[in-house]
């Protein structure tokens, strides 16, 4: 219950963060600027996007092809775009951690699953606060402590890979649900021995967010403001780990207040930032209850019909 009042207090103010924000800047403002992206660049984001969220698949089947050979790209497709919609309505992205629950019934354990899913995560977060702390360097180099902040998080992820103490303190913190997660350490053991894999992981991770810049550098070429891709990748990456904060829910209006704020030491207008950050909510949102539709009327279609009685004439 106390969980519930919190995702929704945390959802009721990111929502009104996200109206303060459109009634400061002004609705008129962003319409008018919104009008001026073409339907072209809204769906090539929505391309973009979706081929983002694919690769994020790809990488969960490819750690767990170390324990299952065998695996089908398309069942960890299915399910990992449920997890990353529904993802969307909770805290800090932890929907994440579904997926091996919903891999469950595909006859995949959990706790090998789950190994898979944090470290894909901790590597995703690793790349972020890379491109996150070389543009602090570069274009706030007197926001030390935001350097230093990022730094500890990447040697919290690194340490919590492969620390036995972080492993016993988290069987403690489970309790008796911690046999849920049995197989996670050795599985994890597992895929960190292999390279090449780690390696391929980095790749793909690195051009999901590629692809997450890019469609930030397109929105503000749509409305014909002009800024250089290398600050829209820092300061998007930076906007990301801000956002990764559980202060609201999935980071909303957190995101656009700290992007409003960025932005405009480039000197580009409130509006303009309000635009693209507006486009990129709707746009997520519609890809999400698209996917959560279909994948409801894919259930549905794929339930058993109950049996019909016989009728004796």
């Amino acid at each position: 219950m106390r969980n519930k009042l919190l995702s929704a207090v945390k959802l009721l103010l990111g929502v009104a963060l996200l109206i303060l924000l459109f009634y400061k800047v002004g609705p008129a403002n962003i319409l008018s600027t919104l009008l001026e992206i073409r339907l072209q660049t809204i769906l090539i984001v929505i391309l973009i996007y979706v081929f983002a969220v694919i690769l994020v698949a790809a990488n969960y089947t490819l750690f767990l092809s170390v324990d299952y050979p065998n695996i089908k790209f398309v069942n960890v497709l299915r399910r990992s775009l449920e997890t990353w919609a529904l993802g969307l309505f909770m805290p800090s992205k932890s929907g994440d951690f579904l997926l091996p629950f919903l891999l469950k019934k595909d006859g995949f354990e959990v706790g090998k699953t789950m190994a898979a899913v944090f470290l894909d995560r901790v590597i995703s977060l690793l790349v972020l606060c890379i491109f996150a702390a070389a543009g602090v360097v570069f274009l706030m180099p007197s926001k030390t402590w935001m350097i230093a902040a990022m730094l500890l998080l990447i040697l919290a992820s690194l340490i919590a890979i492969t620390s036995s103490i972080v492993r016993n303190f988290v069987k403690k913190a489970l309790g008796r649900r911690a046999r849920y997660f049995a197989g996670f350490y050795s599985a994890l053991q597992r895929m960190l021995a292999y390279k090449n894999k780690l390696f391929l992981n980095f790749l793909l991770t690195n051009m999901q967010w590629q692809l997450s810049f890019l469609m930030v550098y397109f929105l503000f070429l749509a409305q014909g403001v002009h800024i250089n891709y290398v600050a829209v990748m820092f300061l998007y990456a930076i906007i990301k780990v801000i956002s990764l904060v559980p202060i609201t829910m999935a980071g909303l209006g957190v995101k656009e207040l700290f992007a409003i704020i960025l932005f405009s030491s480039f000197s580009i207008a409130a509006e303009n930032t309000m635009a693209v950050f507006t486009v990129l909510l709707i746009t997520t949102y519609f890809i999400a209850f698209a996917i959560l539709i279909v994948s409801a009327l894919y259930k549905y279609n794929s339930a058993p019909l109950p049996a019909q009685p016989l009728s004796l004439r």
